[in-house]
């Protein structure tokens, strides 16, 4: 099954759900839409369908621009990260912090966090084990205050 991308905007942290397999470069447009939505969100303070009028931001309600802080990857829903999977999750990490963005990705599945552990990414990746905590952290690294990954 390849990999599905969900994305929302809560409290200014651009949320992206991974569900299936990330299994190789078959994977790279919808891992580059994920950097692309990061970039729009950036510019625009809204997902590209918000700043168009078809939706309102979930923040702002009125319409307003939406601070956008960082980039949040909820992997609960992943089931295999492969080499290349890694790697663009270090590319996106690097475009979202390059930019004064704070990053973070969550809730790996067992199998996943098994992948992270044994290359030793764990806290490159700045992994925690609930989105909650992951949002958390987000903010304090685009405040310019940086939280020690679990």
């Amino acid at each position: 099954m390849p990999v599905d991308v969900d994305l929302k905007v809560v409290g200014g942290v651009l949320i992206a759900r991974l569900s299936g397999s990330i299994e190789g470069s078959g994977s790279r447009p919808e891992m580059d839409g994920i950097l692309h939505q990061w970039s729009q969100f950036r510019r625009l303070g809204a997902l590209p369908a918000q700043a168009e009028g078809r939706t309102t931001a979930p923040d702002a309600g009125n319409g307003a621009k939406t601070r956008a802080l960082g980039l949040a990857i909820d992997l609960s829903a992943l089931t295999f990260l492969s080499s290349f999977g890694i790697g663009r999750l270090l590319v996106i990490k690097q475009a979202v912090e390059g930019g004064g963005g704070g990053f973070a990705t969550a809730a790996a599945t067992p199998e996943v966090l098994r992948i992270l552990n044994a290359l030793g990414i764990v806290k490159v990746m700045n992994h925690y084990p609930s989105m909650g905590e992951a949002m958390a952290a987000v903010r304090q690294q685009a405040a310019g205050v940086r939280h020690a990954s679990a």
